[in-house]
């Protein structure tokens, strides 16, 4: 069975806590932890709101795919590369 020990970590002499078991933190859009269940929903209606605002810009169409291409697909391969979905949760998904 797996036991989180107590650690003393410090920045600049402050004490930082550890996490507490079962808890998790976000970097980038991935959740991470001790047996993480990340679920689409949040993620897939933030990119939506992305792209729906990029759409709604003043940009041009060209500056419009460039802006989907490198912050939208982007951010979804990170995502769907660290994060632990299930295959059923795609099922239903939309973007």
């Amino acid at each position: 069975m797996h036991k989180n020990c107590p650690t003393a970590n410090y920045i600049d002499r402050v004490p930082i806590r550890g996490m507490a078991e079962g808890e998790v933190y976000c970097h980038l859009g991935v959740l991470t932890g001790y047996r993480t269940a990340q679920t689409t929903e949040e993620d897939t209606a933030k990119m939506r709101d992305d792209l729906t605002h990029s759409d709604q810009s003043l940009f041009a169409p060209w500056q419009k795919m460039d802006a989907t291409r490198i912050f939208l697909l982007s951010r979804m391969q990170f995502i769907l590369r660290g994060a632990g979905y299930a295959r059923r949760h795609w099922q239903h998904s939309k973007i």
